[in-house]
């Protein structure tokens, strides 16, 4: 049996243990709720992660934003709160009152069209995309106009690949400026995506050409131009070649008119007969090019020489010698003597008379003396065998007062001496290049031979002249002669003639001397396909037989050229065949084309026939409407013509 004193003291020990239990689970639970206030884990326990306990918050580590304008922290709840704190740059809150403004903080951004001023938004002159007024964008080619956006490609340009229009806007075009899928001016090129490709099946090709895989080439049946003029040939109308169906000029290969002269370009200009351009000074003073005529006018060109001539009212110049006024480079003048004497030259003389040669110098022929030279020639007198002049004690050639003769190429002055001629080097044509002749298209190619270079222009320091008064190097105006270092010849080439056609010798030909007669026939009218076109004069022939004095006969039923004048013909014979089209006759195919001169002496036949056989005559292929052209041109290309008329023929058939 238990005491009772055992049991009451159990009972004390039990009591004891119930109150410091109670106690340990209160300071525990009160630790705990300390953490959670202020944060800080249990000592010796790794901070919960994000949703433990329910998912949500343990402590307020858990709940950092990093945003400074807010307080965060983790409610007995579990969840996070970020509560805003006033007066801070970046709670997305411009809080003027408390001193934020555009100028110190993000809060306070200006809205678009202003602009932060002194720390205030002001409205700006600008587009909705930030664009100035009156400036253009980056984006072209957008201008800013009033506040509108507008195209404005004419200041502001277009991107790359694109094209200006006149209503300001751009648009995609080729490097050449045509349109996308668009043709281009130049045929038969095509904007394809950006690219000029050909495509002649769509753009087409320019005249004279044919479209061939998309591609344009020459077209060989019809390359003719405006005029009728063949591909690749010259005009009839000089300068003018015909380039691939085209018209140009090309004076260097056709020639130019009668009174023109060839340019760089390739035109001809008008000129007078030394190549002088219309209104223009001649190198020859004081000539001056006055519509195709050389006039004398030193009131525009001047004279030659400033120093010993001057210009008088009629235009001419002359040499002041003669005006009786001592000028610069004169010794004297008529009567002027300069107030010498014989004795007071000093040169020796003791009495005589001294007067003025017309060169204005001292003419001391008249003037005494009794010292010699070492020849004994008395002072101021020539050595008739030497032809020296004894000057004060000195013997010199004098080629004015003692008649010595100059050397070639020199020329004699006014005090007696010889001085060398100044040469200008203007040459003419070259005679070894292929003159160029035309008739209708028809180009012909010929060797010349006269003088490859015309002699060089000549101007002494006192101008020569010729016994017509031409100075040398240049072209009298009686054509065509040209003053030659003191001689006149023919050089018609150079400076045309007067009337009538130039001859290769230089010479002239007067039309009047020109009795010939050229006619041509073919054998039918009609003819076929393939059919061998003859020429035959069975029905022309009696009136030129007639003229010759001959009896018809079947060996002479040819077409011939027969010159029934006393002097010979020379020229170059075209005979070429020409077909008809809607623009007029074009050249088909040439027979023949001389090359050289042909001479046709008086009463001489050429076999037109003949020269028709040898060259293959002709065979049509294709049907229409044909001429045999048949023509003697000069040398300058032009058709010669006879006191009858022009020394040419055509005769027309037709191919069925």
């Amino acid at each position: 049996m238990k005491n009772n004193g055992d049991d009451m003291n159990k009972r004390e020990v039990n009591i004891a243990s119930l109150i410091a239990f109670l106690f340990l689970i209160t300071l525990v639970v009160g630790l705990t709720y300390q953490n959670n206030i202020t944060g800080r884990p249990v000592e010796g326990e790794p901070p919960p992660s994000e949703g433990e306990g329910g998912g949500g918050c343990t402590y307020s580590a858990q709940c950092e934003d990093n945003d400074p304008c807010t307080i965060d922290g983790c409610l007995p709840t579990g969840v996070c709160s970020h509560s805003p704190l006033e007066n801070c740059c970046g709670n997305n809150q411009c809080e003027s009152n408390y001193g934020e403004n555009c100028g110190n903080c993000n809060d306070c951004a200006c809205s678009s069209g202003y602009v932060c001023s002194n720390n205030a938004c002001v409205i700006i002159n600008a587009c909705s995309d930030g664009t100035a007024y009156n400036t253009c964008s980056t984006t072209k080619p957008k201008y800013c106009s009033s506040g509108s956006l507008i195209n404005k490609c004419s200041s502001c340009g277009c991107p790359s690949g694109q094209t200006c229009q006149a209503d300001g806007s751009c648009i995609q075009t080729c490097s050449d400026g045509t349109l996308y899928s668009q043709c281009s001016t130049t045929k038969p090129k095509y904007c394809s995506s950006g690219t000029l490709i050909n495509k002649c099946s769509t753009c087409g090709c320019t005249s004279g050409y044919i479209c061939v895989n998309d591609a344009c080439t020459i077209d060989q049946s019809q390359s003719v131009c405006s005029d009728g003029t063949s591909n690749n040939q010259c005009s009839f109308t000089k300068p003018k070649y015909c380039d691939n169906g085209n018209l140009v000029n090309k004076c260097s290969a056709c020639g130019c008119p009668s009174g023109y002269s060839c340019q760089a370009d390739g035109s001809c200009v008008q000129t007078c007969s030394d190549g002088t351009l219309y209104n223009s000074c001649s190198s020859t003073k004081p000539k001056y090019c006055s519509s195709g005529t050389l006039i004398n006018n030193c009131q525009t060109c001047s004279c030659a020489d400033i120093t010993k001539e001057y210009c008088k009212s009629d235009g001419t110049c002359a040499l002041k010698c003669g005006n009786g006024q001592i000028d610069s480079g004169e010794e004297c003048d008529g009567t002027n003597l300069n107030s010498q004497t014989c004795i007071s030259l000093n040169k020796g003389y003791t009495s005589g008379t001294l007067s003025c040669n017309s060169l204005c110098a001292f003419d001391t022929s008249k003037c005494v003396s009794t010292q010699k030279c070492s020849d004994g020639t008395l002072y101021g007198q020539c050595n008739t065998v030497t032809k020296e002049y004894c000057d004060n004690g000195q013997l010199k050639k004098n080629c004015e007062q003692c008649g010595y003769t100059c050397p070639s190429g020199y020329s004699c002055q006014a005090d007696g001496s010889c001085v060398k001629i100044i040469s200008q080097g203007t040459t003419g044509p070259t005679g070894s290049q292929d003159l160029k002749v035309s008739d209708e298209g028809m180009e012909i190619s010929k060797e010349t031979t006269h003088p490859s270079t015309l002699p060089s222009s000549k101007i002494p320091i006192k101008l020569d002249s010729c016994s017509d008064g031409t100075f040398y190097g240049s072209c009298s105006l009686n054509k065509p002669q040209y003053c030659d270092n003191g001689n006149l010849v023919d050089r018609c080439y150079f400076c045309g003639c007067l009337s009538g056609y130039c001859k290769i010798d230089g010479s002239c030909k007067s039309y009047d001397e020109i009795s010939a007669d050229l006619q041509v026939q073919t054998s039918k009218n009609s003819y076929r396909l393939n059919d061998e076109v003859l020429l035959s004069k069975e029905n022309v022939l009696v009136t030129i037989n007639k003229v010759l004095g001959i009896a018809p006969s079947q060996e002479s039923g040819k077409s011939v050229i027969v010159n029934q004048g006393e002097t010979e013909i020379e020229g170059y014979l075209v005979i070429k065949i020409q077909k008809q089209v809607d623009k007029g006759w074009i050249n088909y195919r040439i027979i023949n084309k001389d090359r050289r001169l042909r001479i046709i002496e008086p009463s001489q036949t050429i076999d037109v026939e003949q020269i028709w056989n040898e060259n293959g005559g002709f065979k049509p292929t294709e049907q229409g409407n044909y001429r045999v052209y048949i023509g003697l041109f000069d040398i300058n290309g032009r058709i010669i013509k006879t006191n009858e008329g022009y020394l040419s023929s055509v005769i027309k058939f037709k191919v069925a």
